[in-house]
């Protein structure tokens, strides 16, 4: 049994919450479940999909279903009607800010079982928000369980505090109880390379056991060490190569994503590389034969051997795992005022400390268990940047929101990084796929005007349901990307009211959008150009970014 069915036995015929950090990861569950467990019987009343994208979700997998059926199951969703729920974050725990209306989830929770999945992968602003709402479920009578590969001491202790100058004081509030299920089967066999993340090394590699149709993953730590690794090995003659990351426009990712879960199943052998993100480090069922990996976290890097071997079928005499230590200390945040980089210091040292430590061989996942114990107590992160952060997110929680009733004028959400839809424009192709957006653009003002004309509700319905799907389409052809991303902004696109689309040059190819560089900006000051926001009068531009 697995950790997404030993959460569903734990709900069991009660009303019942999965939460994940991740919508790709979540629309895995809701298949899982749908297909696997409700065998595709009354979906509707047994099952909800919860998170921004539902409606199109639902469109796209009850296409031919009666229009009012889909909207009856879309409504029915939020409002909570339906026994199981597979959601984000942020479409319940929201209730923690005593926004308007929050009485109604408040007191849904005290009925409710709620499963956390990953708690340790999330932010410490999303995880201090995750804790004061489990704390509330708690108090008033719901039930929460947090199902994790690792859970830090550290959590544990944040579960049990309220008050940062009596910590652990209130631990006798909560009862807490903990079931470890681990085995000492031997997956990863691991080399700890003191160096940083390079393609000689990987094609070194690839060169002496290219016979052996074995596939390879490499993750890195951003978009740009992945594009210059992918770069670097097509340039030593490579041709089974591919690249993967979230800079692709969603159209190819998709694509993209089923190739790589086709060719990573356990019974599919190949001779490919592939060059990804942390993006596949839970939201793809994948299994590789080897992987090269940059450190960042040791949460992190256990998410990423568990590509490797997955089933722990092959053999592990020599090594299958090879964890690169070094990083560009630009990616690092050494306080919590900085506004370079994104990886923790301390985690990053005190998991760097930790793996140097248990250095080369057999790495079970007992080993892992012990590891994280021994290096992610409090004691040892109580004065790092990721905990202060936790600490200014949860005491505005608990005193501005709470005891001092400060009003905020915008709604508070679950999202770390702004960011922004856009249409790429190659500086040397023009926009792509220009013909297919055209004429969509084109088909959504034609709806709309329907729309405005229209006197049948029926008819409205169609409409809004067609322009719904007509929307999805479009955004196929959008990549997101994030602020400075934006600068060279050709034009924006006013969708609806609160949709806006842009073009945005670039330069896109294999290897996905990458930002043009100032002086590469410079050759379109004969074009001309607009900007979100005039960038040059900020005080940093984020270079090394935290998109995936």
């Amino acid at each position: 049994m697995g950790k997404t069915e030993a959460g569903l036995h734990w709900i069991g015929d009660t009303k019942g919450f999965f939460v994940l950090p991740l919508k790709t990861a979540i629309n895995s569950i809701y298949y899982r479940i749908r297909n696997n467990i409700c065998n595709g019987e009354e979906i509707e009343e047994k099952l909800a999909l919860l998170h921004s994208d539902t409606l199109s979700m639902y469109l796209e997998n009850f296409e031919g279903e009666d229009n009012d059926k889909i909207l009856s199951y879309y409504e029915n969703s939020k409002k909570f009607s339906i026994p199981l729920n597979i959601t984000t974050p942020d479409q319940i725990f929201d209730f923690v800010f005593r926004s308007k209306g929050f009485e109604f989830k408040n007191a849904m929770m005290s009925y409710s079982k709620v499963v956390i999945d990953e708690i340790q992968a999330y932010s410490p602003e999303l995880l201090a928000t995750l804790i004061r709402g489990i704390q509330d479920i708690i108090e008033i009578g719901g039930k929460v369980c947090i199902i994790t590969a690792t859970f830090p001491p550290f959590i544990k202790d944040l579960l049990f505090t309220e008050n940062f100058d009596y910590l652990n004081k209130e631990e006798q509030k909560y009862k807490f109880i903990t079931k470890e299920f681990t085995n000492d089967m031997k997956r990863h066999n691991v080399k700890v390379v003191e160096e940083e993340l390079n393609s000689e090394y990987i094609y070194n590699h690839y060169v002496k056991n290219n016979s052996n149709n074995k596939k390879y993953l490499v993750v890195c730590n951003t978009i740009k060490k992945s594009q210059e690794i992918f770069a670097d090995l097509k340039e030593k003659g490579l041709v089974n190569i591919n690249i993967l990351h979230s800079k692709f426009i969603k159209k190819e990712r998709n694509e993209k994503e089923n190739k790589i879960i086709e060719i990573g199943k356990t019974e599919n052998i190949g001779n490919e590389i592939w060059i990804s993100t942390q993006i596949v480090e839970a939201s793809l069922d994948i299994d590789f034969d080897f992987l090269f990996t940059e450190l960042s976290d040791l949460n992190g890097l256990f998410q990423r051997l568990g590509r490797v071997n997955r089933k722990g079928k092959k053999e592990v005499n020599d090594y299958n795992c090879y964890v690169f230590t070094e990083i560009n200390k630009n990616l690092l945040k050494e306080n919590k005022d900085s506004k370079k980089g994104f990886i923790y210091k301390e985690i990053y040292d005190l998991s760097k400390e930790a793996i140097k430590q248990k250095g080369d061989g057999i790495l079970t996942e007992k080993d892992k268990q012990n590891l994280i114990k021994e290096f992610f107590t409090f004691e040892k992160i109580k004065e790092s940047a990721f905990l202060k952060e936790y600490k200014d997110r949860y005491n505005y929680i608990n005193i501005s929101l709470r005891d001092l009733g400060i009003e905020t004028e915008t709604k508070q959400t679950f999202r770390d990084i702004i960011s922004f839809n856009v249409f790429p424009v190659d500086v040397e192709r023009g926009l792509l796929n220009e013909n297919e957006i055209n004429s969509i653009l084109n088909e959504l003002k034609d709806i709309k005007s329907k729309l405005i004309c229209s006197e049948s509700e029926d008819e409205k319905i169609e409409l809004k349901l067609k322009y719904t799907k007509k929307l999805d389409e479009l955004m196929k052809y959008t990549v997101s990307v994030g602020l400075y991303d934006t600068k060279y902004l050709k034009e924006k696109i006013e969708i609806s009211k609160n949709i806006n689309l842009y073009k945005v040059y670039c330069k896109y190819d294999e290897k996905g959008f990458i930002r043009l560089t100032s002086e590469e900006g410079k050759l379109l000051d004969g074009v001309g150009f607009e900007k979100i926001i005039d960038v040059n009068k900020t005080d940093y531009e984020y270079e090394y970014d935290s998109f995936i």
